[in-house]
């Protein structure tokens, strides 16, 4: 059977959508040369908070944190770690899954760290 969504559903679906587009942009904000990837991970934690989310990640079947930070060719889902450390001409894949009002959205982002736009924040 195929289950019809609301119109308030869509509608909360859509600030899901939202919402996780603007933790993204926070991480992204944050990136800098010589931050951890735990620490990046405590950022986007604290914002999905802020913003009345739930982070979908953190405890999935023991999953550690609220985001996945890869660096590099390492493969996705990489955990972020405090030794991890953002260096110049690393490519950073963030992505981020948060549960709102009972609905989940994730989206995903690649950054490439370039010393002119990432080394004096």
């Amino acid at each position: 059977m195929i289950e019809t969504l609301s119109n308030k559903e869509i509608e909360i679906i859509k600030k899901a959508a939202l919402l996780v587009s603007e933790i993204i942009n926070t991480a992204k904000e944050n990136l800098k040369i010589g931050i951890s990837t735990l620490e990046l991970d405590e950022i986007i934690f604290d914002k999905i908070i802020k913003l009345g989310c739930e982070p979908a990640f953190k405890g999935y079947r023991g999953y550690p944190a609220s985001s996945c930070i890869s660096i590099d060719d390492e493969l996705v889902h990489g955990v972020p770690k405090k030794e991890k450390k953002i260096k110049e001409g690393q490519l950073i894949s963030i992505d981020v899954g948060i549960k709102y009002e009972g609905f989940y959205a994730d989206a995903a982002t690649t950054v490439w760290i370039n010393s002119k736009e990432f080394s004096e924040k």
